[in-house]
């Protein structure tokens, strides 16, 4: 498993990206709830983040790949606001590098000089443009800067002059050209010679705290980035059968079989999680035949151990998502599509309770993206009870390119001052209805 003890997603902003013109600052809690109605852009917020992590961890040239193995996008008509190729894509992050600043030695310290503080929290400010002649997508810009002070914002500003050259420009030093392609993965290396890294000795590196600081930062960008995991909407059907040699993808009802197989304290904590939503007692593999297993599930009061495959659709759908939280490395970021798919109401609340529990356990972030008020009124809950801080929950509504953050106080209240209107229009008319309803039937 990853010992991954980087940054994390701390927030993001989207500038001309889809349906958004400008998203303003998303804050992202240990635990951040997207809510809205269908096709009103809530996955288009998750899906930006794996497109910045497709841009920050590919290995090719300025030339921007919207299409990949973390997301497709197709073309970049599809990309920006409102198909305008004219407009430039902004996709800004914002990091939180506090165990990196930590690991910084005194030599280092005194490399990275005046841009130290950007170790702590940076916002990295990702522009794509649509270059008409050569008729594709290139990287435009990258900024670094400091999102706590506007007033001096140190920032560390790369911005593309030519097919092969671009302008380094800071708040330290005067700007330059530099010869060489505008590149996520080249910055990765810039501008080192790998014979000089053996060491970690910074007198063998002659480097400018620019120099320094876009090296290294571009490698934790890179860890960051790899931190992202993805948990998709549709969990496929489970098969009865499953090679236990399989290279699945992470999310995915085959990647529940690595976990099972390889580490039996993830296997137990899943258990527990199944038994605590009254699932299962028990999850296991049995083998079918040489090289393949299925997965088994043992029934909470008769002790029937039965295939996956032979179950309620709904165990099938959650069993991924716990088995990803349980080997989750430290600090990762979990995008969660449609959790409560094909679990009913009361599942959905335990659910809720085994994410608050998990997303503790691995000290890591999820941001979900969900039609369940069971899931909402279970986070409510718990923070009136006092087992969830007010702060650890962030719960924004999505509604047709406008974002809304919706404030939680200490007793799990909503603020409907901060919630958009009509929001909850259809749950009061039936409420109201139904009420009407029963008053003419008596």
């Amino acid at each position: 498993m990853s010992t991954y003890r980087g940054g994390r997603w701390q927030g993001l902003r989207l500038k001309n990206f889809r349906r958004f013109e400008d998203t303003g600052s998303i804050h992202l809690a240990p635990i951040t709830l997207l809510l809205g109605k269908n096709s009103s852009g809530k996955t288009s917020l998750l899906r930006s983040m794996l497109l910045g992590k497709q841009l920050v961890l590919s290995q090719g040239d300025n030339d921007v790949t919207l299409v990949g193995p973390e997301v497709d996008f197709g073309a970049y008509k599809e990309v920006v606001h409102a198909g305008e190729l004219r407009r430039d894509v902004h996709l800004c992050f914002q990091l939180d590098n506090v165990p990196v600043r930590r690991r910084l030695t005194a030599s280092a310290r005194e490399t990275v000089g005046p841009f130290a503080d950007l170790f702590e929290s940076a916002d990295v400010n990702i522009g794509l443009h649509w270059n008409a002649r050569a008729a594709r997508t290139q990287l435009e810009s990258i900024t670094i800067s400091d999102p706590w002070n506007e007033k001096a914002n140190i920032f560390v500003k790369l911005e593309r002059h030519g097919p092969h050259e671009f302008t380094l420009q800071s708040s330290f030093s005067p700007g330059r050209r530099v010869q060489q392609v505008l590149s996520l993965a080249d910055l990765r290396l810039f501008p080192i010679d790998l014979s000089s890294r053996r060491s970690n000795d910074l007198r063998h590196i002659s480097l400018g705290p620019e120099e320094y600081f876009i090296y290294s930062y571009m490698q934790e960008l890179a860890s960051v980035a790899q931190s992202l995991v993805h948990i998709g909407p549709l969990r496929e059907v489970p098969d009865r059968a499953y090679r236990v040699d399989q290279i699945a993808a992470p999310g995915s009802t085959a990647s529940v079989v690595e976990v099972l197989d390889r580490q039996k304290a993830a296997q137990a904590r899943v258990a527990a999680s199944l038994r605590s939503m009254g699932m299962a007692r028990d999850v296991s593999l049995i083998p079918l035949a040489p090289g393949y297993v299925g997965i088994a599930l043992t029934d909470s009061v008769t002790g029937r151990v039965d295939n996956l495959a032979d179950v309620g659709f709904g165990v099938s759908q959650v069993l991924p998502i716990l088995a990803t939280l349980a080997t989750a490395p430290p600090r990762s970021t979990v995008l969660i599509e449609q959790p409560e798919l094909h679990l009913h109401p009361d599942a959905q609340g335990r659910l809720a309770d085994e994410l608050i529990l998990l997303s503790r356990e691995r000290n890591s972030s999820l941001i979900m993206e969900s039609h369940s008020e069971h899931i909402m009124l279970r986070l409510q809950r718990r923070v009136a009870e006092g087992n969830l801080d007010p702060t650890d929950l962030a719960i924004y509504i999505v509604d047709d390119g406008l974002i809304s953050k919706v404030r939680v106080d200490r007793y799990g209240r909503l603020d409907s001052e901060s919630m958009p209107d009509g929001f909850f229009e259809e749950e009061w008319e039936d409420a109201v209805n139904l009420a009407r309803a029963a008053a003419q039937a008596r």
